[in-house]
Formats: C-alpha cells, sequence, structure tokens
C-alpha cells in the first residue's frame, strides 16, 4: 500500500512538472524576468501605466480589490480552485521616473506566469494619446473639418 502512495504521489508531481514546463509557461517566465519591472519615463506615462495595471488586475481577478493606492494595488487572495488574485507596486522615483511591478496569482501551477506576462505586457502598451508637442503641432490645423 506504501509503495502504490508512492507510486501515485510520484505520478501526480510529475504531471504538475510537465504543466510548469509548457513551452507558453517557459516563455511567460522569460518575458517576466525581462521585463519586469516595467519603468516609465516620467510622471505622466507612470501614471497611465498604473492606471493600466489597477484596470488589469480588476478585469482579471476573480477576487474583490483589497487595496488601491498610489503605490499599492491589491485584491484578496485566492482561496480556491479557478479563482485569480492580482498586485501591483508602484516605485516613483525622484526625477518623475517610476517602476510598476505586477503578478497575477492562480491555483494552477504555471498560468499565474502566463497571467503576470499578459499584465506586464498590458502595462507596457499603456501610451499618452498625445504628447504636448504633437498637440501644439496640430493645433493649427483642428477645426479645419479635415
Amino acid at each position: 500500500m506504501k509503495v502504490l502512495k508512492t507510486v501515485v504521489a510520484l505520478g501526480i508531481v510529475s504531471i504538475l512538472a510537465g504543466c510548469s514546463a509548457s513551452p507558453e509557461v517557459q516563455q511567460a517566465r522569460a518575458f517576466i524576468a525581462a521585463n519586469s519591472p516595467v519603468k516609465g519615463a516620467n510622471k505622466a506615462e507612470c501614471d497611465l501605466m498604473w492606471q493600466q495595471a489597477q484596470y488589469f488586475i480588476m478585469k482579471n481577478s476573480t477576487r474583490k480589490l483589497q487595496m488601491a493606492t498610489d503605490i499599492v494595488i491589491e485584491t484578496h487572495n485566492t482561496t480556491d480552485v479557478g479563482q485569480r488574485s492580482g498586485s501591483a507596486m508602484r516605485l516613483n522615483k525622484a526625477d518623475g521616473s517610476c517602476e510598476i511591478e505586477g503578478s497575477m496569482n492562480m491555483y494552477m501551477i504555471g498560468m499565474d506566469s502566463v497571467m503576470t506576462a499578459n499584465m506586464i505586457r498590458a502595462i507596457k502598451s499603456a501610451q499618452p494619446a498625445i504628447s504636448i508637442e504633437q498637440m501644439i503641432y496640430f493645433m493649427p490645423l483642428m477645426g479645419r473639418g479635415f
């Protein structure tokens, strides 16, 4: 009986290890290592990326928001299979730049890495719609009907 339990336990461990080593999970982990934390160049970019982080967490978490401040976003932790929670931290620097680090957590081995990589992609995709310089350039063209 003890041998059977050992064999079953080893089987479960090997299945779980296989899941976490899938190409999708490996790619996600490599992406996280290369792109985290996400860096913003100035306050406007940092604020926009921070809003994107909060939006991603709220949209993709199954848990309620526990805290949302200027430097921390956090949902309640997952307590069951299929639930997703998220968190992010923002480090503001004296020159106006920032670093944002986020993570999504699940009860499925490896899938938390995939969700975290997706979160980083979403944060990095946040860009101001138009810069002040572009606005000044296009102001004379506004109102001409084209």
